[in-house]
């Protein structure tokens, strides 16, 4: 015989078996909230993982394709830079215009720059320890500057930077010229100048270099 339920207990036990459900469905809700959650992360983690990817294999690429290690000029190399200074101070040096002097010596510069990138190894190979005049930095004169300036102060040290190479005390030229009120300027001929000093600028930071030539005109005006 099937035994008798009564309609109380019946109605308890639905109500139990109802209540079940709605845990169990909201449980389901958590889960699925859970397992979204951890599929976007995953997809986040994976992105990352792939932008690191890149960048490593960036940063490997430009290790592979960067220049050698510089190194410090060779006595030929330095040779050929001082002289072709030397021609330039003398091709910088005609350039230059002096108007309405020439009654006293005249001082100016005749400025060789260099095209080229110069790094601080560059540098130092070429006139460290040969003589000059460190002008800056110095704990007196811009100390943390990032331009070094150093100067030869006469010509038988600039003789001796050179070495070699051929460098000229006498035989440079300057350009004359003359105006007058209510007169266009004219080009009266050249003044004869000497070589007196050196001044070398090496931006480290822009990698630039200068030799700045110290001149002085020798005759009367033309």
């Amino acid at each position: 015989k099937n035994p008798i339920v009564s309609p109380l207990k019946a109605s308890s036990n639905f109500n139990d078996t109802k209540n079940d459900n709605e845990i169990l469905h909201a449980e389901n809700a958590k889960l699925c909230t859970k397992v979204d959650q951890l599929t976007k992360e995953n997809q986040t983690l994976r992105k990352t993982i792939e932008t690191m990817k890149k960048k490593r294999k960036s940063a490997t690429d430009a290790a592979t394709t960067e220049p050698p290690s510089k190194k410090c000029k060779t006595t030929t190399q330095r040779r050929k830079l001082f002289e072709k200074w030397g021609k330039g101070v003398k091709r910088e040096s005609a350039k230059h215009k002096i108007t309405n002097g020439g009654w006293v010596a005249e001082s100016y510069q005749a400025t060789v720059k260099e095209t080229t990138p110069w790094s601080k190894i560059d540098f130092e190979s070429v006139f460290l320890d040969l003589g000059g005049k460190m002008i800056q930095p110095t704990p007196e004169n811009k100390p943390t500057s990032q331009i070094t300036i150093l100067k030869w102060e006469d010509f038988a040290a600039i003789k001796s930077l050179f070495g070699d190479a051929e460098i000229s005390e006498y035989g440079y030229k300057s350009q004359a010229w003359r105006s007058r009120s209510f007169c266009k300027s004219y080009r009266s001929g050249d003044h004869d100048s000497i070589l007196k000093d050196i001044e070398v600028h090496f931006n480290k930071s822009k990698g630039t270099l200068q030799l700045v030539f110290g001149m002085e005109t020798t005759d009367e005006c033309p």
